[in-house]
């Protein structure tokens, strides 16, 4: 007994719409003529249709992908940029940055993470070109509330191994403190090693005094 083959002439199957059948068959398989809604002609099996394996061209999907791709339209902007990099940093492991960042358990904000729109919308306001993202507290993750931009320049003063001093003037590096108080990075390093009282810190080196610490060693 021969099959019964279903007429599928005039049916759509998602893009697909179905003009005749095809005398030719596929590997045995009873294939039609069909038309996609954005105008290609193709040649179809009649399985594919009815089970959704083919449902367009091709078209359909690139549409799709071109829509994800340009859906804000600023892919290669220095801000869309900007987002990538903090991405990469704290969850790329072929980064060289990797290793200061997601190795330590920096993350980006759930905000964030996903939707360059929430980040443009909360970051570009106070953007201007040259300007770079930088965590207010380093051991605190990527978000809107520890998060601003700086001039590239001052970027290294928020390193994790840059060495912060408290002195009678705020928190700073070591290497401010050592220019306020006109001596080298290494004098300054030595004072806070040898934990120099706080209204001496700043002091010039001739102003510092004698054994500051435990009685050991003169440091000025």
């Amino acid at each position: 007994m021969s099959k019964i083959r279903l007429e599928l002439k005039g049916l759509k199957f998602n893009s697909w719409t179905v003009i005749e059948i095809d005398e030719k068959r596929i590997n045995g398989s009873v294939s039609w003529l069909c038309i996609c809604d954005c105008g290609t002609k193709r040649i179809v099996r009649g399985s594919y249709l009815k089970s959704g394996h083919s449902k367009s061209c091709g078209c359909v999907g690139a549409k799709e992908t071109k829509i994800r791709e340009t859906t804000h339209g600023m892919t290669q902007t220095p801000l869309h940029k900007i987002w990538l990099g903090m991405k990469n940093r704290c969850y790329n492991k072929n980064t060289v940055s990797y290793r200061s960042y997601g190795e330590r358990g920096i993350k980006v904000c759930e905000r964030w993470l996903n939707s360059f729109e929430t980040f443009y919308a909360d970051m570009s306001p106070n953007y201007k070109s040259g300007l770079t993202i930088e965590r207010k507290d380093v051991s605190k993750d990527y978000s809107p509330e520890n998060c601003c931009w700086i001039p590239k320049s001052e970027q290294s003063r928020n390193r994790t191994n840059t060495i912060w001093v408290t002195t009678e003037l705020g928190i700073m590096t070591v290497s401010e403190a050592a220019k306020i108080a006109g001596t080298s990075w290494f004098c300054m390093y030595n004072r806070h090693l040898r934990n120099c009282p706080i209204e001496k810190l700043l002091l010039p080196p001739n102003k510092v005094g004698r054994s500051f610490t435990n009685g050991e060693n003169t440091i000025n």
